[in-house]
């Protein structure tokens, strides 16, 4: 089945259109998908095929782009640090809630500008790995928890107002706790 996926990648997808490839690919709408294999074999397959076949400028082009965006998020969210660290008359809880979320993400955008060398198998790689999992899982539960907020603020709003404190400290654990026990197992 790799020859079949090498041969399909490079004789349909050498007119520049390997960036679309990869979308099919990550969205598993390809065309030529063996549906007696299992899922994570064909992915696992298809992931190395394109890996081969794609040219080292074209991975740097999708680290730049990779950046480029990054960049972007990355100044939005030191925009709303700011904000909150400036402007004391915008300040409340659910901003605060907001930049928690915020620091979160930082670490992930830090982490995309770090070089990863896929052909040495070092101390980095586990450490960007780690940084990642943890500020993915770790962005999930402060969203999750935003809403739960957002929830008990419209239906119980006199309970939010008694409990801030107590809220702010158990968010906290729950969003950098459980993320970080995950990460490490």
């Amino acid at each position: 089945m790799k020859i079949e996926n090498d041969y399909i990648f490079n004789n349909l997808y050498n007119s520049g259109d390997k960036l679309l490839f990869l979308a099919d690919l990550l969205l598993n709408n390809t065309e030529y998908q063996n549906n007696k294999r299992n899922l994570n074999d064909e992915i696992s397959t298809s992931t190395i095929s394109l890996h081969n076949s794609l040219s080292d400028d074209d991975i740097n082009t999708l680290r730049l782009i990779a950046r480029i965006l990054c960049s972007f998020s990355l100044a939005g969210l030191l925009f709303v640090l700011s904000i909150f660290i400036f402007f004391r008359s915008v300040r409340s809880f659910v901003l605060e809630l907001a930049v928690w979320l915020c620091a979160t993400n930082i670490f992930f955008n830090i982490n995309v500008y770090f070089p990863i060398n896929q052909k040495k198998n070092d101390g980095w790689c586990l450490t960007q790995g780690l940084i990642s999992s943890f500020s993915d899982l770790s962005s999930m539960i402060w969203t999750t928890l935003i809403g739960f907020f957002s929830y008990f603020s419209v239906v119980k709003s006199g309970f939010i107002d008694k409990n801030k404190k107590n809220l702010r400290l158990c968010f906290i654990f729950i969003a950098y706790v459980i993320p970080g026990l995950f990460t490490i197992m």
